[in-house]
């Protein structure tokens, strides 16, 4: 049996051949996507993966996932910002989108006019615990109606009345659906049943929108968006490899993942506020190395002057050089350029982590000292895995992934202290993800062979 899967992303379209009996990897491609045509893309891809493979090479699973036209985009809506906005966020997050934003409260004009220039593809709706407030959800739910939205809705807050906000909004003929509340209770967060919905959405109403269906004869079944595919490869290797921190360094995003508790490690240490959960993502939509590039070097610059002195380079204008450098066929084409890729590379890499992670406030009490997690700690995670265009062909591929790790002046950002870098060379990690449910040893098989260990920096 042999496997077909594809990733279309928003740079590049990748496609895998897996042998499922032996977990080897056949053959791999990568071309710039097409976004006029999202097809021209993977029929290049598949030009260029064809002659890898045995002659009539038959394919009995296809699968795909996409980040393309834009990804998954959605909007929360929550009671409390802090709590049941925080929760919608993690649970869409974690489903693969993109939050475009959390809205908390009750839903004002002004809201609501912005919905309609966002133009997301999914709403989730959240609001109060089970047993707790009724008012906000459903007044958000009614708003929602009265606005005429075609919009998918997931309904996720206060059980008691998520069946009253559904007819309200079904009434209106908003699609939209139930899950399960993601904080039932305080402190108590519960986001499968979100993201699952999340998911369904996606693949009943977004991908028909986004016109990806037509690439079903070739890549069969769109499976989830990329960043979920990832995520689940990662969480099936820490199944079996323990806690561990990835990060997709991609040209418009860079996603961070952790699959590790957080849990605070020293005893005098107080979480508060939400923990995020164990298999948890977050996104930069400014720091990216193509599309994004102006972005990252305006949000990184700080970081950036600072690691360009300590490497001895002159003073240098990044702002026009990332103007160039958006391009997504850009490459560096001498020892200066790739220089300065691989020092933007790291600064994106250092920053994403950065927001990652917990962070400790020291509080002075008249009992003296406390300390206050607000995040996860993932000082203790000893892997750190490295995915992207920026790592397999920067200079060092160690030094940009130590951003990953705290460094000095960081004692209060919860990072590694010290890890081992993997990269992924091959981009199987989405693959892997997409073969998860039905091919588990087999997925973890085809991670193990194609991770590769990184020296250090």
């Amino acid at each position: 049996m042999n496997a077909l899967l594809a990733d279309i992303g928003s740079t590049y379209t990748k496609l895998c051949a897996v042998d499922l009996d032996t977990a080897t990897l056949l053959g791999t491609s990568a071309v710039l996507t097409t976004p006029a045509d999202i097809r021209l893309g993977v029929q290049q891809a598949w030009k260029k993966l064809k002659p890898q493979l045995p002659v009539g090479l038959q394919f009995s699973v296809r699968r795909a996932a996409s980040s393309a036209a834009g990804g998954l985009r959605l909007v929360a809506v929550g009671l409390v910002p802090e709590l049941t906005g925080d929760a919608a966020r993690m649970a869409a997050l974690g489903a693969g989108a993109k939050v475009l934003k959390v809205y908390g409260h009750r839903l004002l004009a002004s809201d609501l006019l912005e919905l309609d220039e966002l133009a997301p593809d999914i709403i989730l709706l959240a609001g109060g615990t089970d047993g707790g407030d009724c008012e906000y959800l459903l007044a958000n739910a009614t708003s929602l109606a009265a606005r005429g939205l075609q919009t998918a809705v997931v309904i996720a807050g206060n059980r008691e009345v998520a069946d009253e906000a559904l007819a309200v909004l079904q009434a209106a003929k908003v699609p939209c659906v139930v899950a399960d509340n993601v904080l039932p209770r305080l402190g108590c967060l519960a986001v499968e049943s979100a993201r699952h919905a999340i998911r369904q959405l996606f693949l009943s109403r977004i991908v028909l929108a986004k016109g990806l269906t037509e690439l079903e004869d070739l890549l069969g079944e769109l499976v989830m968006p990329t960043p979920a595919a990832v995520l689940a490869g990662l969480e099936l290797l820490a199944s079996a490899k323990g806690e561990l921190l990835a990060v997709d360094l991609g040209g418009a995003t860079t996603d961070v993942y952790s699959v590790a508790t957080g849990y605070p490690l020293d005893d005098a240490m107080l979480s508060v506020g939400l923990m995020p959960p164990r298999a948890y993502r977050t996104v930069e939509a400014d720091l990216g190395m193509r599309s994004s590039a102006s972005g990252a070097v305006e949000a990184t610059a700080p970081l950036l002057s600072q690691l360009a002195r300590a490497a001895n380079l002159e003073e240098f204008d990044w702002h026009s050089w990332s103007i160039t450098m958006s391009q997504p066929e850009w490459l560096p084409d001498n020892e200066a350029a790739a220089m300065r890729e691989m020092l933007l590379a790291r600064a994106c890499i250092q920053q994403a982590i950065n927001r990652h992670v917990g962070c400790v406030e020291v509080l002075a009490t008249p009992l003296g000292r406390s300390y206050i997690l607000k995040g996860k700690d993932l000082r203790d995670v000893k892997q750190v895995i490295g995915i992207g265009g920026a790592i397999k062909f920067g200079q060092n591929p160690g030094f940009i992934l130590a951003g990953a790790l705290q460094q000095p002046g960081e004692l209060h950002l919860m990072k590694p202290k010290q890890a081992h870098f993997f990269w992924d060379p091959a981009y199987c990690l989405f693959a892997a993800g997409l073969l998860a449910s039905s091919h588990a040893e087999c997925a973890l098989q085809l991670i193990e062979q194609t991770l590769q260990l990184l020296p250090e920096a």
